[in-house]
């Protein structure tokens, strides 16, 4: 929390002063708020007790979630997930994406690899070699140059 408490007071030292405020000074702000959140392992473990006292069904996952919600989903059921990397799961074929004030997109998978014409396989690439939870784009390429190479290949 050091860390933030500093962030946030360069931050308001250059706005008391009139200095200019750049984009790294709120990024650096976000990081280290963002470290200040996290959840230790005895905490997770100790809320998914407290849940399950009180009659919650709580899975916990030694890896990312979408691998235990992709392999509980049945035909017929809604995901609901902000997370993109949700489609490149073949079991699951309708998503809600909560976007603000209630609202959902909701993704029809196979409506969607019909439209953009591609597969299942050709959906995952992109998945992978585009911004995701674990790295950046391909160096010097965008999802939209991605997915142009992808839809070029037979399928994978």
């Amino acid at each position: 929390m050091t860390h933030s408490q500093s962030s946030i007071s360069a931050l308001e030292d250059r706005v008391v002063k009139k200095l200019r405020v750049r984009k790294h000074h709120f990024l650096d702000v976000k990081k280290h708020l963002s470290s200040a959140f996290y959840w230790s392992l005895d905490a997770r473990q100790a809320f998914a007790q407290y849940m399950r006292q009180n009659g919650w069904t709580m899975v916990e996952c030694p890896t990312e979630t979408e691998t235990a919600i992709a392999s509980d989903y049945k035909s017929g059921e809604v995901v609901i997930s902000r997370d993109s990397d949700m489609p490149v799961y073949e079991s699951i074929n309708t998503i809600w994406r909560p976007i603000s004030r209630g609202l959902f997109l909701v993704y029809d998978v196979p409506d969607v690899l019909r439209t953009l014409n591609i597969n299942r396989s050709q959906l995952t690439v992109p998945g992978v070699v585009s911004r995701n939870d674990y790295n950046r784009n391909i160096y010097s390429l965008g999802s939209a140059t991605n997915f142009s190479i992808i839809k070029t290949l037979q399928e994978v």
